[in-house]
């Protein structure tokens, strides 16, 4: 990277100072934390700069030569799946995906890179019950297999099971619920309609991750107040209205002036 553009994200940071915040509790007064490597959570700049780093990854190491993972489109195989600074390798011949794994440990040293060995895990899936794993390695050390494996906030087993991970992401929905519930009660308990719009800015969100993998079994038209999210969201709003748990549900969404949850998972799959 060019000198001048190191000094500027260095700038960016240069004499900052961080207060911790976990709930009610804050770091002692007059104590403050300064950054010495890495970028604030959640700052765009995390995954650009490796994603410029790392923009010949497909053509140069895993477009040809490897077989991939089959698909449900005829003739489509996967390879391997990037998002931010994590990337998948994926195939049905385990000889392949130990290729894979050295082609991924030359490409590392050659860019300076260094792999996280401890956070790389092998899920083998639809496996007979008492088949054998293949040894995996990367940089000489053994990868562990993980059953169940949470990637990207989306719980993966061993059979894609997507009830198992529609429960998982019911978990941070819940919390987000209970918070904008506190905060409501604290400041705004007699303005229902201020509770809806705290839902759709904070809650609504935290019930979207990994929607568009999870979300597509609740789909269907007569399925949608099925899932466990959408029941934590009509309980929500029905306790916000004062309502009986048995008023209709499109009643409900109505009064509120709110969609489903399905509407929301349905959009996350084509934007």
């Amino acid at each position: 990277m060019p000198t001048h553009l190191v000094n500027v994200i260095k700038q960016i940071y240069d004499g900052d100072k961080y207060v911790l915040i976990d709930g009610a509790k804050t770091t002692r007064t007059g104590n403050s934390t300064v950054p010495l490597r890495g970028v604030k959570q959640g700052c765009p700049l995390s995954p650009l700069p490796f994603s410029l780093f790392i923009n010949d990854v497909d053509d140069d190491e895993f477009g040809t030569g490897f077989m991939g993972a089959v698909t449900g489109t005829e003739g489509l195989r996967v390879t391997h799946m990037l998002y931010a600074d994590d990337l998948t390798l994926t195939a049905n011949d385990p000889v392949q995906l130990q290729k894979m794994l050295r082609r991924l440990e030359l490409y590392a040293a050659r860019k300076g890179l260094t792999v996280n060995v401890r956070k790389s895990y092998i899920v083998n899936f639809y496996a007979y019950r008492n088949s054998a794993v293949p040894v995996f390695r990367l940089q000489n050390q053994e990868l562990k297999e993980r059953d169940p494996l949470t990637y990207l906030e989306l719980l993966i087993d061993k059979r894609m099971n997507l009830h198992h991970a529609a429960t998982h992401a019911l978990r941070p929905f819940n919390a987000a619920l209970r918070r904008v519930r506190e905060f409501g009660i604290k400041r705004i308990s007699d303005r229902p309609h201020a509770m809806l719009w705290l839902f759709k800015t904070y809650a609504l969100s935290a019930g979207m991750y990994a929607s568009q993998i999870w979300s597509t079994q609740f789909l269907k038209h007569d399925n949608g107040f099925s899932n466990p999210l959408q029941v934590a969201h009509m309980a929500f709003l029905k306790r916000n209205l004062g309502n009986k748990s048995t008023s209709a549900n499109w009643c409900v969404l109505r009064e509120c002036a709110q969609e489903p949850l399905q509407f929301y998972w349905f959009s996350c799959q084509f934007f």
